[in-house]
């Protein structure tokens, strides 16, 4: 706490203008220099690409905040939201404010991504003027415009599909699990989820939806309804049925615990086999010797037979 305490914060530039209706602040701790730069230089492109996929032109003054790592931005954020961000969270975003917490320990790339995630959920504040989506539609839309679907993502998906361990939506409409593991099947389903809204139907057709949610204050649910022509309930219940035809089985045999298990049920096997071949050859080694022998006696016999002393004729007894 001492150490933060002492933390002195460095601005780098001074606000910038993303385009002509939004303004960017950068600011950060001391040894953080080099990703101020890189956000500075890349925010612009990236907002501008986030709010054409939306359908927007983005406004507003957006303020990043860039700690030295992840504990340090939690308490950075802590400090000034007056709020407690969850511990496994490597990027905040407080939309209605315009504030963006990001920390520079990792990897460039995984920072660019979480960069990305952070802008979405700012974008989307104009979509969701009148708050009526869910929390898990705003953050699968952050994840699924700055990542792919990972293979891991996948992998973690089908599995709590086939294990029944999947959420269900209206669950998530007020928050995620605390719990990084559980957390982790929330965020893969909602961006699977929203995947699945923009592939199947087609990018105007989630573009509309988006539309009418920045337009038409009604229930979420609604305007779901309103758009695709069917209720939200029946499209997750054809969403379940992809996943589970889609990736099958494939998934629960990806996983390590399931490996390992299917290894010594083949080694098991294996032992097993290798046991009972070793007792076939030696019951082959028994009979062998078993024949070898009979005819050792059988020679012997045939030589004893050859010397008839009495020629033939053997003596009679009276």
């Amino acid at each position: 706490m001492k150490h933060f305490l002492c933390t002195v914060f460095v601005l780098l530039i001074g606000p910038l203008a993303v385009n002509a209706k939004v303004r960017l602040d950068v600011s950060g701790q001391r040894g953080t220099e080099s990703i101020q730069t890189y956000v500075r230089t890349h925010t612009p492109d990236l907002m501008r690409t986030v709010s054409e996929q939306l359908g927007l032109s983005a406004t507003g003054h957006i303020r990043i905040r860039i700690g030295r790592n992840a504990r340090e931005m939690r308490t950075l954020a802590l400090r000034e939201q007056k709020s407690l961000p969850p511990e496994w969270a490597e990027g905040l975003a407080y939309p209605k404010r315009g504030v963006i917490y990001l920390h520079a320990d990792g990897p460039v790339d995984e920072i660019h991504e979480t960069l990305v995630h952070e802008l979405s959920h700012i974008a989307f504040e104009q979509i969701d003027r009148f708050n009526i989506a869910p929390r898990w539609f705003g953050e699968g839309l952050a994840v699924w415009q700055s990542e792919s679907d990972g293979l891991n993502r996948v992998w973690l998906l089908t599995k709590a599909a086939l294990a029944d361990r999947l959420f269900r939506l209206a669950e998530l409409n007020r928050g995620f699990p605390v719990n990084g593991a559980r957390a982790e099947v929330a965020y893969a389903q909602a961006v699977h989820f929203i995947g699945f809204l923009h592939d199947e139907y087609g990018r105007k057709t989630f573009q509309a939806l988006l539309k009418r949610m920045q337009t038409v204050q009604e229930p979420f649910s609604v305007q779901v309804e309103q758009t695709y022509g069917m209720p939200l309930g029946r499209l997750e219940m054809t969403w379940r049925s992809s996943i589970r035809g889609g990736w099958g089985y494939l998934a629960l045999l990806a996983d390590s615990t399931t490996l390992f298990v299917l290894c010594t049920v083949l080694l098991i096997i294996g032992w097993r086999q290798r046991r009972l071949e070793r007792r076939q050859r030696l019951e082959q080694l028994r009979r062998d010797e078993a024949a070898m022998d009979a005819e050792i006696r059988y020679n012997a016999q045939a030589e004893d037979d050859s010397l008839d002393v009495y020629d033939g004729q053997p003596p009679t007894y009276h």
